[in-house]
């Protein structure tokens, strides 16, 4: 098991997010990847991974704050996940990279790049088209104080998310979607049907598959 950065994305909380969404056939897209600790994770256990993070400039200051040059948080990633033949790194801006991947490709994308709000709205903007009718976009850092900007990008472009998991990534089944411009959800009551993880009444995980 890799030591995930403190505040990150920590173990338990992002293999949450994997175990329900992500299968041995699935195709994902990691912007952001800093380090690589999340992209081992998902390359443990889908088909292939796409990496994608420029792993230059500025961008690292949007990584929560590493004391490192970045030019050592990629010597770091190319040596924690070179055993992995399912991985392609991609180092580009995600604008750029959006160009590499076609439409339709992607089972699973987890937004965790450059934390502003204009850079995550054209993430999810660029990227949409990329997941599958049936896939799922997601991310990292929904509901946290300090990137107040994420969660209102999120909210703004896609609306309340369909999952929030306990190390704040968070999710939505595009099959609920037609477009960005005409979203809806399922409701079961007031809470989101197809949530696969939440609270019961006295505060124990709730399984969906178990119902």
């Amino acid at each position: 098991v890799n030591k995930m950065r403190e505040g990150v994305n920590t173990y338990n909380g992002l293999r949450v997010f994997i175990d329900n969404f992500v299968k041995e056939d699935s195709v994902v897209a990691e912007i952001g990847s800093f380090s690589g600790e999340s992209s081992v994770m998902f390359a443990e256990k889908a088909k292939k991974l796409y990496c994608i993070d420029p792993w230059d400039g500025e961008d690292a200051g949007n990584y929560g704050g590493a004391h490192m040059a970045i030019s050592e948080v990629e010597k770091n990633f190319n040596e924690r996940t070179e055993s992995f033949q399912n991985i392609e790194k991609i180092k580009k801006l995600s604008d750029d990279a959006a160009a590499d991947l076609e439409d339709g490709s992607i089972d699973i994308l987890y937004i965790d790049g450059m934390h502003t709000y204009d850079q995550v709205k054209k993430d999810i903007k660029n990227y949409f088209t990329k997941v599958k009718r049936d896939g799922i976009l997601g991310g990292h850092d929904y509901n946290l104080i300090i990137w107040g900007g994420v969660k209102d990008a999120i909210k703004e472009t896609l609306g309340e998310p369909h999952f929030v998991f306990p190390d704040t990534s968070w999710a939505f089944q595009k099959e609920y979607f037609e477009t960005l411009e005409n979203f809806h959800v399922v409701y079961e009551g007031n809470t989101p049907f197809l949530h696969k993880w939440r609270l019961d009444e006295k505060g124990d995980q709730y399984d969906y598959h178990k119902t």
